[in-house]
């Protein structure tokens, strides 16, 4: 009796990415794959063409010249020239990035063309109208190939495939040849007929054949290799890659390798979910594409690296131990162990591994199989009934253990959280004799001269001769945290710790030169050491340098390493990763194409750009460039000088650099680029010229030159002349102020006045009356004194004014007697002997309020007098009486004409324009509101102060 147990199993993967519509796809259908003499990669699809560079998709669509927008496929000439095959629109011919359809003079060409061959000046095209037939453009002229079988019958073409200079067709009847000659026969007709629905070729010179229910590989003249095919599935497509490896598109499966002669489905190691496949194709770094319909396009990187992903039962997060066992591996994750066998993982129970156990090891020896977790030391046998036991000390709760050694004498050793435990009958004794601060013992390893090796939170411990030893492992005087111990096949013994690698000499301990990292495991594979680190997976290069591996999409944490002849294997956190070629990045030495892709100036973009002249006023460029690098776009490195600015490269990842404020001249841009740390490639150039402005030209320079010494001289000869014209208007004010003056002093010191004075004197001595007449005089004296002391002044102090215009209406008042009276009002915070106004500016008012206003009405006359601030850099002056009004008043005819109003607007006027300063005056008669007869006049002078 047979009982055959089903176990759930976890495939492996290998390292893909899916270009869609996100990524800058313009569709999800993509019909055929097609790379260009250049480099780039020219996807057809459902709503027009795209070029990538391995970062950018650049589309074509009806806005850049292609009616039709349904590519099928992409071909290229020997100059450069692409045709572009669409559905419903013909054929388009693209030279640079110009498009133009191609209508022949003579002959008509199918709207829906399929593949197109250029060969010399002609091109072969596959066309439908009816049925698909050939088609040959040449000069102008489209022919329809009259194409039969030996029987006559018109023959379909299904396919096209170049191979050594010559073009194998695909037909309803087998296959066809169209030879160096240009003639199209059939080729092998005896052993190839019938329908044939793929074609492909390999290095080697076979042409593989898929037709109904059998894929043929024919080499020369005969059929080496049949491989059946299952009845209903048809064979879309084939590819032959660079390692000989064939790969299938079948309809309704997806995609297949040719294994043993057998279709195996590959699906689910690409991440395929659709099952229709329109084109495999194998880029020039040994990429293979796959276009699919309704999945965009798949990128299948390095075969040679696969991936175990994550899977309920099967592996969780965490891979941190990779252990022999059996014919196999057994791989633990959180709370997860697995059997690796056959390229398959399966579930291996342990009872007493809860789902939320961290692992911190697993090892198989004996007859056990020993497990580290935080909660103790699990021990399952491998024979029945597999019983399972945890290891502790006796009488005392588990402990976490961390690592495990089996030395030479069988003996195990066990690492925990505070210490060093031996395990004996499967119970764990703790290590007498340990230097007390030895504290949580990461690693126990024994190398090969019987020395075993603690690695532990504060450093290193050795014992050979039964007693321990400590070195200090320190950088910068702190402590480092020793993560592993290696032994490589040389016998030098390599440190890991929280903080970097370090070497072992001596007894001394050597950091290697490399950024702070932590490696959390080191292993050999053959010559090559291998290091897993907190930020990628290393390997040690023989001048004791680290070079980062690139394990493509792949880039999750390592954690654990193992090592056999051909495969590392790498746990990972998300995961298991299965790295099968032994040398380190074998494409890496392969130098990028490079190109300059656009140069931008302002609104203007030049495409592929062999020269750049920038305009003086608009002088910021940007530089687009790529390195085309498929495999790994993101490890592609660029450095840039301009010559004859700054000859220092500057690194960079970034596509593009910003040139702004170029100074005038002409520049060399120097590019290149490599990948991988690798190899610099050869530089590429772009000349690029920053125009002189215009202000800069000699002729300008001479014309502006010219045209300032001739403004120099009219300006000098025009500020000399207004200089005159000022100097002499100056004297003329001065002249005139002066002349105003002395009309002021007159005015106020006229005949009339002086005669009123000494009349009134006389008056006082006939009657006797001394003290009066002393009084009068006294006043008088003082009055013309103060006036001649400040006659030639053109200010004067407020308070001397004050004094002046007091002694001035005393006299008046002394004559009037009770028919005149006068109030002086000044605020107190002004400080009269700091402030000066225009000299003689009040008293002419005064006089014309006496004469022309009080004396004309008869009676009582009064003067208000107000001196007060207007604000913080202004005096205001008012004047009020209460005499005839301003209207009614009559010029006295006895003392003549006053000049006083006319001469102080005169003087104000003057005042403005030589003081830069506002002086006003306004004059309101006062009108008493309920008889509307005038009740005298109110004078205001505005001064600056």
């Amino acid at each position: 009796m047979l009982i055959v147990n089903f176990f759930n199993v976890t495939a492996q993967q290998f390292s893909f990415k899916n270009y869609t519509t996100r990524d800058g796809l313009p569709h999800a259908n993509v019909f055929r794959i097609f790379q260009d003499k250049r480099g780039f990669i020219w996807f057809s699809t459902d709503d027009g063409l795209s070029r990538f560079d391995s970062k950018t998709f650049t589309n074509y669509r009806r806005e850049e010249g292609l009616e039709k927008s349904s590519i099928m496929s992409v071909s290229e000439d020997g100059q450069g020239r692409k045709y572009i095959n669409t559905y419903g629109g013909g054929i388009y011919e693209m030279a640079g990035s110009t498009l133009k359809n191609v209508i022949p003079d003579t002959g008509k060409l199918p709207g829906k063309t399929y593949f197109s061959f250029p060969r010399g000046n002609d091109v072969w095209v596959i066309a439908q109208d009816i049925v698909q037939k050939l088609y040959k453009i040449s000069g102008g002229k489209v022919e329809q190939m009259d194409i039969k079988d030996r029987n006559h019958h018109d023959v379909v073409f299904y396919t096209g495939q170049e191979a050594a200079g010559n073009v194998f067709f695909g037909t309803s009847h087998g296959i066809f040849l169209l030879d160096s000659q240009n003639n199209i026969i059939p080729y092998l007709p005896r052993l190839v007929q019938g329908m044939v629905g793929a074609l492909a070729a390999d290095k080697s010179g076979s042409l593989w054949i898929a037709q109904q229910g059998k894929i043929l590989q024919l080499r020369g003249s005969k059929i080496v290799r049949t491989i059946p095919v299952e009845a209903g599935m048809a064979v879309s497509d084939i590819l032959i890659d660079r390692h000989q490896e064939a790969w299938v598109a079948v309809l309704g499966k997806g995609v297949c390798k040719l294994e043993h002669d057998r279709l195996v489905s590959t699906n689910s190691e690409l991440g395929i979910i659709t099952y229709v496949i329109n084109d495999l194709f194998e880029d020039n770094e040994g990429n293979i594409w796959i276009a699919t319909h309704g999945e965009g396009v798949f990128k299948v990187g390095d075969r040679n690296i696969a991936r175990y992903p994550l899977s309920k039962d099967h592996l969780n997060v965490y891979c941190t131990s990779i252990t022999p066992y059996k014919d196999g591996l057994l791989i633990s994750s959180i709370g997860t162990i697995s059997t690796l066998g056959n390229k398959t993982l399966q579930a291996f129970p342990v009872d007493l591994l809860l789902s939320s156990y961290y692992i911190y090891f697993l090892k198989a020896w004996d007859r056990y199989i020993y497990i580290g977790t935080p909660y103790g030391l699990i021990a399952k046998s491998m024979e029945p009934p597999f019983k399972e036991t945890i290891i502790k000390q006796p009488g005392k709760y588990a402990k976490g253990i961390i690592s495990i050694l089996k030395d030479h004498r069988g003996q195990i050793w066990a690492g925990g959280y505070k210490g060093l435990y031996k395990v004996i009958h499967n119970e764990l004794a703790e290590v007498e004799n340990m230097h007390p601060g030895i504290g949580r013992v990461n690693v126990i390893m024994q190398d090969s001269e019987y020395t075993i090796w603690l690695g532990t939170e504060n450093g290193l411990y050795h014992n050979k001769t039964g007693r321990w030893q400590y070195i200090p492992v320190q950088q910068a005087e702190k402590p480092r945290f020793v993560t592993c111990i290696y032994e490589d096949r040389q016998k030098r013994l390599w440190i890991g710790t929280d903080e970097g690698l370090m070497l072992l000499q001596n007894n001394r301990l050597i950091p290697l030169p490399s950024k702070k990292l932590k490696v959390n495991d080191i292993a050999e594979n053959g010559q090559q050491v291998w290091i897993a680190a907190s930020d990628g997976l290393y390997s040690l290069r023989d001048d004791m340098v680290l070079e980062k591996y690139n394990t493509g999409s792949f880039s999750d944490e390592p954690l654990s390493l193992y090592t056999t002849d051909s495969i590392l294997y790498v746990g990972t956190v998300a995961g298991l990763l299965e790295i099968k070629n032994k040398t380190q990045n074998p494409d890496a030495a392969a130098v990028p194409s490079l190109y300059i892709t656009t140069a931008a100036m302002g609104d203007k973009t030049v495409i592929t750009p062999d020269n750049v002249s920038l305009p003086y006023h608009s002088n910021r460029l940007t530089i687009n460039y790529i390195g085309l690098n498929y495999r790994s776009p993101e490890l592609t490195e660029y450095r840039y000088r301009i010559n004859r600015l700054n000859n220092r490269w500057t690194v960079t990842t970034n596509t593009s650099v910003e040139l702004a404020g170029l100074p005038e001249g002409s520049y060399i841009f120097e590019l290149s680029c490599r990948k991988e740390g690798g190899a610099w490639s050869n530089s590429v150039f772009l000349p690029v010229v920053a125009a002189t402005p215009f202000w800069k030209m000699w002729w300008f320079i001479a014309a502006a030159a010219l045209l300032v010494t001739t403004i120099l001289i009219l300006g000098s000869k025009i500020y000399i002349q207004r200089r005159e014209r000022k100097k002499r208007h100056l004297l003329d004010t001065q002249h005139k102020m002066m002349h105003l003056k002395q009309q002021a002093l007159h005015a106020m010191m006229n005949p009339h006045f002086i005669f009123n004075c000494m009349n009134s004197i006389q008056h006082y001595m006939n009657e006797h009356d001394s003290d009066a007449a002393n009084e009068y005089l006294s006043q008088f004296a003082r009055l013309i004194r103060l006036t001649m002391e400040y006659s030639t002044e053109s200010f004067i102090h407020l308070d001397k004014e004050i004094d002046r215009l007091k002694l001035y209406l005393s006299l008046e008042q002394l004559r009037f007697g009770e028919d005149l009276t006068f109030e002086l009002d000044v605020d107190e915070d002004i400080p009269m002997h700091e402030i000066t106004i225009p000299n003689m500016i009040i008293q002419p008012f005064l006089e014309n309020a006496i004469w022309h206003g009080i004396m004309p009405q008869g009676g009582c006359g009064k003067i208000n007098i107000s001196i007060k601030k207007a604000g913080q850099s202004d005096l205001k002056l008012s004047i009020l009486d209460n005499g005839v009004g301003l209207y009614r008043r009559k010029p006295d005819t006895s003392t003549g004409k006053s000049y006083g109003m006319d001469l102080i607007r005169e003087r104000l006027k003057l005042l403005n324009e030589t003081q830069a300063q506002v002086y006003t005056m306004t004059a309101v008669e006062v009108v008493n509101p309920l008889s509307q007869e005038a009740e005298g006049t109110l004078i205001e002078l505005i001064l600056p102060i």
